[in-house]
């Protein structure tokens, strides 16, 4: 049993996600100029093309959203991490949820000028749907998949008190910056908290 819980642990930061995340109060700068707007948008696509270049998640920016879905989920949470810290540094302020499912498409017949989308599951419905109850700069996690990944143990803000050395565990382990949101409805992940 023990062994068994060991081997999932081993590839714990490596689960089918999608991250849907929007800018908040670009709407705003379209109402006073355009060119403050794609300022805007300039820097947030720059940064996701410099994080998630070199990535092997599916990255889909459209306007002031972004949709990441993939499997390397730890990789994936660093660099959004990385990013929400440098969007902040620049007042550019994004909210975001990440829920359990890869974002895949049923196959359509497209032309040239016509694209077909349709998601084969409800992952694109969950995401957006989470996403949509964040308020302010926060990066929610579905339970369905914060559960998944963290220790039963680290469940609630009371529990990892009592067993915040949890064996095998270390002090820099990603799940760290992963707690219960104070809404109960989903988990946060801790972008802003530094581990070392």
């Amino acid at each position: 049993n023990k062994d068994r819980h060991m081997s999932a642990e081993k590839d714990v930061g490596n689960r089918p996600f999608t991250f849907h995340g929007d800018l908040l109060g670009i709407a705003n700068y379209y109402s006073i100029d355009q060119e403050l707007a794609k300022k805007q948008l300039d820097v947030f696509y720059d940064l996701v093309f410099e994080k998630f270049r070199e990535s092997t998640s599916r990255i889909f920016l459209f306007s002031d959203s972004v949709f990441i879905t993939g499997s390397a989920l730890e990789e994936t949470l660093k660099k959004l991490g990385d990013i929400y810290m440098r969007l902040l540094y620049k007042n550019i302020f994004m909210k975001g949820a990440l829920i359990k499912g890869e974002l895949t498409f049923d196959p359509r017949i497209t032309v040239d000028n016509i694209r077909k989308e349709l998601p084969s599951t409800d992952v694109l419905y969950r995401a957006i749907s989470l996403q949509k109850g964040i308020k302010g700069m926060r990066l929610l996690i579905e339970k369905e998949l914060a559960k998944d990944l963290l220790p039963r143990e680290w469940l609630t803000d009371h529990d990892y008190k009592q067993h915040v050395d949890l064996d095998g565990y270390d002090k820099f382990d990603f799940r760290r910056k992963i707690i219960l949101a104070r809404e109960w409805n989903a988990y946060e992940y801790l972008w802003m908290m530094s581990l070392s």
